[in-house]
């Protein structure tokens, strides 16, 4: 797995629709053949996902591979210098970037548990509950969207009752989340969450295990639906003295 941040100018995006990292999307799918790009769109599910952290003084783009498909979308990241985005007078410039050391989930798995962690979704996060998005946080939801990935991606197969199983070993300490919407295409807005919260681990050595997996391979799929347009990007920390 492969991880790329990118640092864009600042720009004003109050009148942008539909969101910013849509349109990213939209440029990175263009800076590469048209049939090459088509190909991403009939993948299920996406081989990468990207989210936008807007700063103080910039805009942080993160984009994430999950295999060796998602190639072609790193490649033009690395290359590109500016972004020419419809709804803004002038192009979004790349101000610098910076590729993370690849990692593999073996890698993933060496690692030590999470004890104590903090976890940020840096964008707005939805899950689908049959034909419906729903914006209601549930762990399990977000992370079943997870597992999916990893069994695609990595030839495992972790079942809905080993996530639950995950998930209950988590004891929360402090949420700080809330509603929100994000506009997938113009005037179409998803409900979703966005925020923080602080957690402990608690239980079975195997359960916390698979929840330390999971949370980490999710900094590189994201959490949730539509990671590929942006949305649930997520941030953990590890707490080492809480």
């Amino acid at each position: 797995m492969r991880q790329i941040d990118l640092i864009l100018e600042s720009c004003d995006t109050r009148n942008l629709h539909p969101q910013l990292c849509v349109k990213l999307h939209g440029a990175l799918m263009r800076g590469m053949s048209a049939k090459v790009a088509e190909g991403f769109h009939g993948k299920a599910p996406r081989p990468y996902s990207l989210f936008v952290v807007t700063r103080d003084d910039d805009t942080c783009m993160r984009v994430s591979a999950l295999s060796e498909a998602a190639d072609p979308i790193l490649d033009v990241a690395m290359r590109v210098k500016e972004f020419t985005v419809s709804g803004l007078c002038a192009p979004v410039k790349v101000l610098g970037r910076t590729e993370h050391p690849a990692v593999s989930a073996e890698k993933l798995l060496k690692m030590p548990p999470l004890r104590d962690f903090g976890l940020e979704l840096a964008s707005p996060a939805v899950y689908k509950h049959g034909n419906a998005y729903r914006n209601m946080f549930s762990m399990e939801a977000l992370l079943l969207t997870v597992a999916e990935k990893f069994n695609a991606f990595e030839g495992c197969c972790m079942d809905k009752p080993r996530i639950q199983k995950a998930v209950e070993s988590i004891r929360y300490r402090n949420f700080a989340l809330r509603g929100a919407t994000y506009e997938i295409k113009h005037s179409v807005m998803l409900p979703a969450c966005i925020g923080k919260l602080e957690a402990a681990t608690d239980g079975p050595a195997d359960e916390i295990a698979d929840l330390s997996l999971l949370l980490r391979y999710a900094t590189y799929a994201g959490l949730g639906a539509r990671t590929a347009l942006g949305m649930g990007g997520i941030l953990l920390r590890e707490n080492k003295n809480p």
